[in-house]
């Protein structure tokens, strides 16, 4: 179903709406009977307006019409909760448009309607869509041919029915639904105690993790009490140690301050220890290595020239061997 939608409020005080049109002193006219929210029926010929409204505070209000040709609502009060709840939804909770003062007071942020076509685009989509999944819901319908209700002004409360109000509608052009008391009365001050029981609960959270923060302080100056207990008792045991002559004593020693050790989870000690220890090995079996490499290397040595000398006495003997041979045969010829 068409419609045209308008978005209309007070901000500075100043009416103001958007689209800004004929309509505006018609819609202005009925916000002087606002009192806390209210919904105006108004029918002009095959034309239905729907005007929701609602104060902000004491002095501004908000609110959103909806202007149908050749249709109606039969649960105008379903589509007041409806803006109601896009004016909180949309409005109050993002914050785009009206939100809270220090003092808990709400107000216009923007004073320019016309600069919010996004906010009106995104609720108009809203209100579509609403609109149209809920054509059975709300009874969508076409207008009666014709109007024989005068030009007059009916009333009715939030209290009142949709069948008395429709009545209304046929009998008045206008009909001013009063929603005092049913929509928004108190919707401050529940607010309120919404966020200072917010508040309180987040203050009673902060309040105990800064009893956490103090007490985890307190167990690191503690923990960190227990290492320097435990390294000076490690270094007591090392003296002990020395001056202890009785082996057995000296082991009871060492086992209760181990024990110890491991109940304040200094194994940290232990374990720079242990390393410091493996690396002298590693560092002592470095030195044996370059040791033993240069006993290998003086052997390989030694095994080189004894075979440089085995080679000369093999050629030294070998030419005895030649020598003999030649004296031999010197000897038998001569």
């Amino acid at each position: 179903m068409n419609y045209n939608f308008y978005l209309l409020g007070t901000p500075n005080s100043v009416y103001r709406q958007y689209p800004d049109d004929y309509s505006a002193e018609l819609f202005k006219t009925w916000q002087s009977e606002l009192k806390s929210a209210q919904m105006v029926i108004h029918r002009d010929g095959d034309i239905m307006h729907y005007v929701y409204s609602e104060h902000i505070n004491p002095r501004e209000y908000i609110g959103f019409a909806l202007v149908f040709n050749d249709g109606y609502l039969a649960h105008p009060q379903l589509l007041a909760m409806h803006l109601h709840t896009l004016i909180h939804e949309e409005l109050i909770h993002d914050g785009e448009m009206i939100a809270y003062t220090n003092s808990g007071e709400l107000q216009y942020i923007k004073t320019a309607l016309s600069k919010t076509q996004l906010f009106y685009q995104r609720v108009n989509t809203r209100i579509s869509k609403e609109l149209e999944s809920g054509r059975i819901e709300y009874q969508i319908e076409k207008l009666p041919t014709t109007y024989n209700g005068s030009k007059t002004t009916g009333f009715a409360d939030g209290n009142s029915s949709e069948e008395s109000i429709i009545a209304l509608t046929e009998k008045h052009n206008t009909v001013l639904i009063n929603l005092s008391g049913t929509l928004v009365e108190g919707y401050v001050e529940r607010t309120m105690n919404e966020l200072r029981k917010t508040n309180q609960q987040l203050s009673e959270d902060v309040n105990t993790l800064k009893d956490e923060v103090i007490l985890l302080n307190r167990k690191k100056k503690q923990f960190k009490w227990v290492i320097t207990l435990c390294v000076l008792l490690l270094a007591a045991m090392g003296f002990l140690l020395t001056l202890n002559r009785n082996l057995n004593e000296t082991k009871s020693s060492l086992d209760d301050a181990y024990t110890t050790i491991d109940k304040h989870e200094t194994s940290l000690s232990t374990q720079q220890k242990l390393i410091k220890n493996m690396k002298d090995t590693i560092e002592s079996t470095r030195q044996d290595l370059d040791v033993a490499y240069d006993d290998i290397r003086s052997l390989q040595q030694q095994n080189q020239n004894l075979q440089n000398e085995l080679s000369t006495l093999q050629q030294q003997f070998r030419q005895l061997q030649k020598d003999r041979d030649y004296y031999y045969q010197y000897w038998w010829t001569h």
